[in-house]
């Protein structure tokens, strides 16, 4: 991993060590609905999205909610309809 962490987030002079150009990624094995998966960790993430197999197989209610506009990290950005 290559974020560098603050921490002491009361420390003012420690959180001018964050570093914005890192990034890390956690995966963690674990289970929804007593199926195995593997969760990616995003803290900041504002929508979570799986795959429409796996919202299937944990017989999760699927809607459709028009367009939604992604932000990759790598910067691009992609407008995502569900169909």
């Amino acid at each position: 991993m290559n974020s560098r962490l603050n921490s002491n987030p009361g420390n003012a002079e420690a959180a001018s060590s964050w570093d914005n150009s890192a990034c890390s990624v956690a995966f963690v094995h674990g289970s929804v609905f007593h199926h195995r998966t593997l969760l990616m960790l995003d803290s900041v993430a504002f929508t979570s999205i799986i795959s429409l197999d796996l919202a299937r197989t944990l017989k999760l209610r699927v809607e459709p909610r028009g367009e939604l506009l992604l932000n990759g990290i790598d910067g691009v950005k992609t407008n995502v309809t569900n169909k």
